[in-house]
């Protein structure tokens, strides 16, 4: 592992084709991948511990990339400033259905992956003609499977406490356990 500190806030790192192999990088592996950046953490806290960089209150920023030779190359960034963190441990997540089935098969997805049952409103203005939104509030950790499943039947119309307010205030509240009501008997 080569190691090149520009200054206290960038640091550059080249992994040979065998150490990259060894953390589990290379091929065809995603950088989004958890598996990849917990490996780039791994080499970043090596890093810090052994030349002792300054962490305290840093959002780290990595770029990564793979060079023909085989080699791994890891830049990071050190950049001042607050970590900010979600104060909601739920998000409010606004989808849109304007065919019934897709309404009855999106709350049976809502039953099984959400937190909560969610609330169902009639939505008047739509090009469709009338549609009906579902609010449904999901963990953190729940947000990307939810809203992949739901790709299929509903429309994503935003994430957050604004775009919730906004559809309790123009739309007709019809449930507020949607995923009870909307289950077949």
């Amino acid at each position: 592992m080569k190691v090149q500190i520009f200054d206290s806030s960038r640091v550059l790192v080249v992994l040979s084709r065998e150490e990259a192999q060894a953390l589990g990088l290379g091929g065809a592996l995603s950088w989004n991948s958890l598996r990849c950046r917990l490996a780039a953490a791994h080499v970043f806290s090596e890093i810090s511990r052994r030349y002792r960089l300054p962490l305290r209150n840093r959002r780290i920023l990595l770029r990564a990339s793979e060079v023909v030779s085989g080699e791994t190359v890891l830049f990071f960034t050190l950049q001042k400033g607050r970590i900010l963190r979600l104060a909601e441990k739920h998000l409010l997540a606004v989808y849109e259905c304007c065919r019934a089935d897709d309404l009855f098969r999106a709350a049976a997805v809502i039953g099984r992956l959400a937190a909560s049952p969610g609330e169902l409103y009639r939505w008047p203005s739509s090009q469709e003609g009338p549609c009906w939104r579902l609010i449904v509030p999901v963990t953190l950790g729940q947000y990307p499977a939810l809203r992949c499943a739901l790709g299929e039947y509903a429309r994503f119309r935003g994430g957050g406490a604004s775009y919730a307010a906004y559809t309790r205030e123009h739309g007709i509240l019809l449930s507020n356990r949607a995923a009870e009501c909307l289950r077949p008997q």
